[in-house]
């Protein structure tokens, strides 16, 4: 999972994902959204439309050889600092 936030909590933002790796992917409904000011949304779930910022990652590992992969999720945003961020992750199957 990945949690966006609005750290001054004052005015939210419009947020857009991408994945290195086809096989690792945000879930469909989270590819864009609205992260709500702090306290305004609530806790768990997808962010689109809760506000929430809660992103679920799927990782299909059926292609993938044994081993350590890695991936990078980017969230774009004209409101966050900084823009594009970019997410690492790694992925050992065994």
């Amino acid at each position: 999972q990945i949690q966006l936030s609005d750290g001054d909590g004052s005015c939210g933002y419009v947020y857009s994902l991408s994945s290195s790796r086809a096989w690792a992917s945000p879930d469909p409904a989270d590819f864009s959204g609205t992260v709500a000011p702090m306290g305004s949304g609530k806790a768990g779930g997808s962010d689109t439309g809760a506000g929430t910022g809660t992103i679920n990652i799927t990782v299909s590992a059926k292609s993938l050889k044994p081993g350590v992969h890695h991936f990078t999720i980017v969230v774009q945003s004209q409101n966050a600092e900084p823009s594009p961020d970019r997410i690492p992750f790694t992925v050992t199957v065994k």
